[in-house]
Parts: C-alpha cells; sequence; structure tokens
C-alpha cells in the first residue's frame, strides 16, 4: 500500500510537469478537501489537490515516536457497522471501499462526573435500557430526548434537499422545506434538554459528547448535538490499520480518476479576476488556472491568508470573520502506556 500511494502523493518539489489547467484545483488535503477531491474526479472533472505538508491526510495522518504510533485526530467514528448507513455508504464512495472497520464494542462512550461514571451502550433500545436504570426517574424524559434526535435528523433531509432541487422548486417550496430544521437549529441543546428534564445530572450524561463538535450545551445548536448522537447509536468503530488508511485510500481514488495530489506545494494566493476565483498562485510564484478553487483550509486561513489585501477589503472579509466565534478551547496529549491495559489496571 504504502509503495502504491507514494506514486500517487507527490512532493510538488519534485514535479515539474503541471497541467496548465484543471477544472478544480482543491487547497488543503484534510477530509474535506479529500472527500471533495473524489467526488468531483469520480464526476469527469481534472482535479489538482494542494498540500503545503510535507504529508496529507489533514487529522487522518498519523505520526510516530519511539515505537508508538498516534492517529492525530480519529478517536471513532458512528453508523460503520450499518452497511445502508448514509455514512458508511459515503465513506465507501469516498474510499473505494477499502476501508474496514473494527467495531469497538459494547460500550462506546463513558461520561464521567467525579467518581460516578455513565456507560453508552450501543443499540438504541440498550442506550435508554441503560439510563433508564441509572436515571429510574427520567424515563419519559429519555425517551422523549431520543425521539428528538431522530426528529431532528429526520427533517434534515427535506433541508438538505432544498440545496440541490432545481431553482424553481427551490423558490416556490424552499422555505417550507427548510422551515422544520431551522426552528430545531436555532435552539440550543441545552434548551431543548431542559424542556424534557430538569436533572442537571442526566442532561450532563447527554450531553457528555459536546467536545466531538466543540461547544458546550447553552452554546451548541440541538441539530449538531443530534447530529453526533444519532450516529453513534449503533456503536463507535475504528478503522483498521489506523486513520490513514482512509486519506490513502480516498487519494488512490482520485489518482484512479485522472486527479493529483501535492504535497509541499503551499499557496500564497487565490487569483480573483471579477470576483470569481480562476486559479492559485504558489509560494514559489508559479501560477495554476482553474474553472473553480475550493479552499479546505478553514474559514480564517482561507478569507485572511489566501486573498490579496484589495479583494479582503472589497469583500470585507476581516468584518464578516469577527463575526465568527470560536470553539471551545482544548489541549491534546498523545501517551504512550507500556504494558496491556490489565496490567496497568
Amino acid at each position: 500500500m504504502n509503495q502504491l500511494i507514494f506514486t500517487m502523493i507527490h512532493s510538488y518539489k519534485k514535479y515539474p510537469t503541471i497541467a496548465i489547467k484543471y477544472d478544480t484545483i482543491i487547497i488543503g488535503s484534510g477530509m474535506g478537501g479529500l472527500a471533495t477531491a473524489v467526488i468531483l474526479a469520480k464526476n469527469g472533472q481534472k482535479v489538482l489537490v494542494l498540500e503545503r505538508h510535507y504529508t496529507f491526510g489533514g487529522y487522518t495522518h498519523v505520526f510516530k515516536r519511539k515505537g508508538y504510533e498516534w492517529d492525530v485526530g480519529i478517536h471513532y467514528i458512528g453508523d460503520m457497522q450499518r452497511q445502508n448507513s448514509a455514512m458508511k455508504r459515503l465513506f465507501d464512495y469516498v474510499t473505494g471501499s477499502k476501508v474496514f472497520w473494527a467495531d469497538m464494542g459494547t460500550v462506546y462512550d463513558k461520561i464521567c462526573i467525579g467518581d460516578r461514571e455513565y456507560d453508552f451502550v450501543k443499540g438504541v433500545r440498550n442506550f435508554k435500557q441503560e439510563l433508564k436504570r441509572l436515571f429510574p426517574k427520567e424515563k419519559k424524559a429519555i425517551d422523549r430526548y431520543v425521539s428528538s434526535v431522530f426528529e431532528a435528523t429526520r427533517v434534515s433531509k427535506a433541508y438538505y434537499a432544498s440545496k440541490v432541487v432545481p431553482n424553481w422548486v427551490a423558490v416556490l417550496f424552499g422555505r417550507i422545506m427548510r422551515e422544520p430544521l431551522l426552528k430545531i437549529s436555532d435552539q440550543t441543546t441545552y434548551q431543548v434538554l431542559r424542556r424534557f428534564t430538569s436533572n442537571e445530572e442526566l442532561i450532563k450524561v447527554l450531553t457528555g459528547q459536546y467536545g466531538d463538535y466543540g461547544l458546550p450545551p447553552k452554546k451548541s445548536s440541538f441539530y449538531m448535538h443530534a447530529t453526533v448522537a444519532r450516529h453513534y447509536f449503533n456503536g463507535g468503530s475504528f478503522p483498521i490499520g489506523g486513520s490513514s488508511v482512509i486519506a490513502q485510500s480516498a487519494a488512490e481514488e482520485i489518482a484512479e480518476h485522472g486527479g493529483l495530489c501535492l504535497t509541499n506545494a503551499e499557496v500564497k494566493e487565490v487569483l480573483v479576476e471579477k470576483n470569481v476565483a480562476i486559479g492559485v498562485r504558489l509560494a514559489d510564484e508559479r501560477i495554476i488556472y482553474s474553472d473553480r478553487v475550493v479552499s479546505a483550509t478553514g474559514v480564517f486561513t482561507t478569507f485572511n491568508r489566501l486573498f490579496s489585501k484589495a479583494v479582503q477589503k472589497e469583500h470585507q472579509f476581516p468584518a464578516l470573520l469577527q463575526q465568527v466565534k470560536r470553539s471551545v478551547s482544548h489541549a491534546a496529549l498523545y501517551i504512550g502506556l507500556n504494558g496491556s491495559p490489565s496490567d496497568l489496571n
């Protein structure tokens, strides 16, 4: 696998020949960029992925120290054991069904509050039974919570459909298609749960996964919470071989459909002409043209670093960025333990 990938992921510094023009240039090779590149390449576009780092994959890559290997970003993914789930089908499409998943077991999350522990057990019925055992006076609240999670994900289908229907359909029915989800998404997670229960301990347990989406219950949209919680109901899974196999398989799909991924290829500027992106200027001043440019580097990097000062000023990017609120701060510590879980207790 490594040798095969080496032939498809080239260092820009060692790859002198680049086509004059591409259908789409994608800046950044995290999963957002790679997934976009695969989908476009499989639909006939000539795609170029540019990555400034010496390796690709964003939070799917791994690093090694003294015999240990750590996955940078992926801890567990939900809905991989349901073969027909949208998440599983999307992963299979992006990776060419080359990634296989290990079930993480019955308990996929453990919420710890002080010295008290609460297990999230896979399977909706099991999940509810365990919580009802721990909170016997909150059975109705738990049922209402789970129903609301499913309702939020159900109404989202019409919302997303409104984005892809013909324009005349969107004009006539778009508002009706979007409104049910917007009613839910405009409420915070805490607001919704507080309607079900006044038990703060239960609310803490139910929202214990908020680190997966980055905002605490009183700030997060209930729809964001519901999306994450729902996709774990059937348990968590981990990619066999480590998270880097996801990016490797996606890069393979891009190459097999005529695309190209380059590392050590830093983009200095997105070129704009008459308010349309027409290509990119690299750090060595080389210009590559394309019909469209996709930035997968995050909104702050995109608006602050990838456009000229004139374009930033014209479109008021600094003012727009002031409206974007940050997620919660966190620190990640990677440790290596010399011994088995049982040995180390």
